[in-house]
């Protein structure tokens, strides 16, 4: 058995040198309309989702803020969770300053500084 190729043979016959260009073109084609498939369904799926999907802001809140105590929880806190919880605040409204833990990037003396809104504990600085 020789795997040396007979003269005029290097590249296969004429009709396999077809096929596979046959064969390539099929291919792109398929690959192509694939992709083309592929984002038309990424787009009509962000157009439904944002068509489907706005945010509204809810405006100001009336009431009572309803922060800066403990979560209200099923089963509520016990006294042990409850004194935890009022030093962990004791502590967050502390004023501090660098030797004692405070950070060089922090601009005010305690954490309750930026967190005070709504209540003290808050998200909105």
């Amino acid at each position: 058995m020789s795997f040396i190729p007979r003269e005029g043979a290097a590249f296969g016959s004429e009709r396999e040198v077809y096929m596979k260009g046959v064969f390539h073109a099929k291919l792109i084609l398929v690959v192509l309309a694939g992709l083309v498939l592929g984002a038309a369904a990424l787009l009509q799926a962000q157009t439904l989702t944002s068509t489907l999907f706005r945010a509204s802001d809810p405006g100001v809140r009336g009431g009572p803020a309803g922060a800066g105590g403990p979560i209200d929880g099923q089963p509520p806190l016990t006294g042990r969770q409850t004194d935890f919880f009022l030093a962990g605040k004791e502590e967050f409204e502390q004023a501090d300053d660098v030797p004692e833990g405070l950070g060089p990037r922090m601009n005010l003396d305690s954490c309750g500084g930026c967190h005070a809104q709504p209540a003290t504990g808050g998200t909105s600085p």
